[in-house]
């Protein structure tokens, strides 16, 4: 997520098992947006989990105020190095600037993490200007930071500008992060109808405490099969069936009615047909 990147929300996915030396979780950064990570499951990657950043670097940019990074009640498990961190570690090239809420996440060292870094969420290289809230967050295996966060937190190369109150943010429900730990191992993904092998094995391995950071595809047994099936008929090219189409009343012959709105919910016509709700009938 980069740049002009503003209001996004990025929630209920796997973001895992990233491979080589390149094995690294979520880049977040913009030069002044609103970025939400909530409910996602990091495993098996070497770090950035998460790594914001502000894109100070580029020109023009350099005075922007970075964006405000919300990252709650995510799971991360088995990192290789540190799990989360921030700044290049150059002092000399443009200072990283963002504000971020690390709020309710459940850390979970695995077989593949370090001691030296079994018992730290989020490290602040050099060049890091970071306005930091951390409050709810637990790390197995070291219940002296679950109590006091910002022993997860390692500033030492670079102080935080330590928050005693969050970002403000768009509201959500925020879970302890126990119960979110629960929550995103039951829900985590596409499940619906049920998760496929990969993902089975990777929540698995999150709830058991087994599995490891791979170097090669091969090395996690590979893909598995999926069966395909021809798509319905989609005589618009719009992205919605021709039958879903007639079913709710919607012109399967109109190409540009699926960013319209027909029951002015605030969600459009292709998000009605992609959640399975109706578009005709704003109750959900």
């Amino acid at each position: 997520m980069t740049n002009d990147s503003d209001n996004v929300t990025v929630q209920w996915c796997i973001i895992a098992e990233g491979l080589t030396k390149h094995s690294y979780g979520s880049l977040i950064g913009s030069y002044g947006g609103k970025l939400t990570f909530h409910h996602n499951l990091y495993a098996h990657n070497v770090s950035r989990n998460p790594r914001p950043t502000g894109y100070h670097y580029v020109k023009g940019h350099e005075n922007d105020p970075g964006p405000v990074i919300d990252f709650r009640n995510n799971v991360i498990y088995n990192w290789g190095s540190v799990a989360g961190y921030t700044g290049s570690g150059d002092e000399a090239s443009s200072p990283e600037k963002h504000a971020l809420n690390y709020v309710g996440n459940y850390l979970k060292p695995g077989p593949s993490s370090p001691a030296r870094w079994a018992k730290t969420a989020f490290l602040l290289h050099k060049g890091a200007v970071t306005r930091l809230y951390a409050d709810g967050n637990h790390m197995e295996g070291f219940p002296e930071g679950s109590a006091d966060n910002w022993r997860l937190i390692d500033d030492s190369r670079c102080p935080a500008t330590k928050l005693t109150g969050p970002v403000p943010v768009a509201a959500m429900k925020t879970e302890d992060a126990p119960t979110a730990f629960k929550k995103v191992l039951a829900d985590v993904g596409a499940t619906v109808p049920v998760r496929d092998a990969v993902d089975t094995r990777i929540v698995n391995s999150t709830r058991d405490g087994t599995g490891k950071i791979a170097e090669t595809l091969a090395d996690l047994g590979g893909w598995p099969e999926l069966k395909t099936a021809e798509p319905p008929a989609d005589s618009d090219s719009d992205g919605m069936p021709d039958a879903w189409e007639q079913k709710h009343g919607l012109n399967p012959a109109d190409p540009s009615d699926n960013n319209k709105d027909a029951d002015g919910d605030g969600y459009t016509n292709i998000e009605e047909f992609l959640n399975a709700t109706n578009p005709m009938r704003g109750d959900h």
